[in-house]
C-alpha cells in the first residue's frame, strides 16, 4: 500500500465479510499482509498453506498491483484454488479486470456479504453461478455480470466484525498520537452517503441511502472491544458518522452513563455539526474530527 498511515487498524471490510461467512458455518482465515510485513510471494505461500478452496482479496486503487500479483502467484502455485477480488476498485472495473487478468475467477461487486456467501456456496456445491447476485465472471470468453445484490438495510442484523482473526497488538498507533500503552482499531457503523460529492466513490459503491447501526449496537461493539481486547482508542471510518444527530448523541450518552473510558475519532461534514453534538462528543471522549 502507498497509504500515508499504513496498518493503522484492522481491514474492517475483510473482518465484516469473514464474520458473515463464519456465522453461516463457512471456515475462514484472514491474512493482513502489510501488518505482517509479507511481500507478494510470502502472502501467496501463507494463503496456500491454509489449503483453501477459495482465496479472496480486497482491492483499493493504490494497492491494485500488489493485490493482482498476489492472486497471480497463488494461481501459479495452485491452479485449483478459486480466486476472487472485491472492493471499490474492482467493482466498477470488473470487465477490465476479468479480461486482462485471466487468473481472476470472479469479481464480487459492491457490498460483499451476501454475494460472497452465495458465491462460496455455489463453488462448494458446484451450482450455477448465474444465480448469484452481485458477481462478475468469465464464461465462454464472455464477461457475465449478474444483477446487483440489494443493499443490506438493517446493519444491526450483521455479526460483529471478526476482530479475533487479526493480530490486534501489532497495529501501530497513528504517528500524531501522544497516547502511550493503548491499543486502537478502526470501526464502522454506517454505509452509504446522500451527499454525492464528485471526488468521492462512496455514493457509487455504497449508495445514497445511508444505513446506520443503532446507538445501542455501536456501544455494544465498542464495549466488547474495550472489555475483551483492551482497546481504548477507536477510529470510526464511516464517511459521515454525524449524519444522524440523535444517534450520535444517544451513543455518547451510553458511553457517559456507563463510564466507559475511551478515546475516539471520526469523520464529519461541517454542515452536520452543532454545539450540542460537539459538546456530547467531547464528553464521551472524541478528541479529533476530520471534516
Amino acid at each position: 500500500t502507498t497509504s500515508k498511515f499504513p496498518m493503522s487498524g484492522i481491514p474492517i471490510g475483510i473482518a465484516c465479510l469473514a464474520a458473515y461467512l463464519r456465522e453461516n458455518k463457512i471456515e475462514v482465515f484472514a491474512i493482513d499482509a502489510p501488518v505482517e510485513s509479507y511481500d507478494v510471494k510470502q502472502t501467496a505461500k501463507k494463503a496456500i498453506e491454509l489449503n483453501p478452496l477459495i482465496v479472496g482479496i480486497s482491492c483499493l486503487t493504490e494497492n491494485r498491483y500488489a493485490a493482482l500479483n498476489t492472486l497471480k502467484e497463488i494461481k501459479q502455485l495452485n491452479p485449483n484454488i478459486k480466486l476472487i477480488i472485491g472492493g471499490v476498485h474492482p467493482t466498477p472495473l470488473d470487465e477490465s479486470i476479468l479480461k486482462n487478468y485471466s487468473f481472476v475467477d470472479a469479481v464480487i461487486r459492491g457490498e460483499g456479504e451476501i454475494p460472497l456467501l452465495q458465491y462460496v456456496k455455489a463453488i462448494k456445491n458446484n451450482t450455477d453461478l448465474n444465480k448469484v447476485k452481485g458477481i462478475s465472471f468469465i464464461k465462454d470468453n464472455q464477461v457475465i455480470k449478474t444483477p446487483n445484490q440489494p443493499f443490506i438495510l438493517n446493519l444491526d442484523s450483521l455479526p460483529m466484525p471478526a476482530y479475533d482473526l487479526f493480530p490486534i497488538k501489532k497495529y501501530p498507533l497513528l504517528p500524531d498520537l501522544k497516547y502511550k500503552n493503548t491499543l486502537s482499531t478502526t470501526i464502522t457503523t454506517s454505509r452509504g452517503c446522500p451527499m454525492n460529492c464528485p471526488f468521492c466513490i462512496t455514493t457509487k459503491h455504497w449508495g445514497t441511502l445511508i444505513r446506520c447501526m443503532s446507538a445501542e449496537r455501536i456501544f455494544k461493539e465498542v464495549k466488547y472491544l474495550h472489555d475483551n481486547l483492551g482497546i481504548t482508542l477507536f477510529r470510526f471510518v464511516d464517511d459521515l458518522f454525524t449524519i444522524k444527530k440523535e444517534r450520535v448523541i444517544d451513543f455518547c450518552k451510553l458511553i457517559e452513563n456507563n463510564n466507559l473510558k475511551i478515546i475516539f475519532r471520526l469523520q464529519a461534514r461541517v454542515d452536520t455539526m452543532d454545539a450540542e453534538t460537539l459538546s456530547w462528543l467531547k464528553k464521551a471522549g472524541c478528541d479529533q474530527i476530520e471534516y
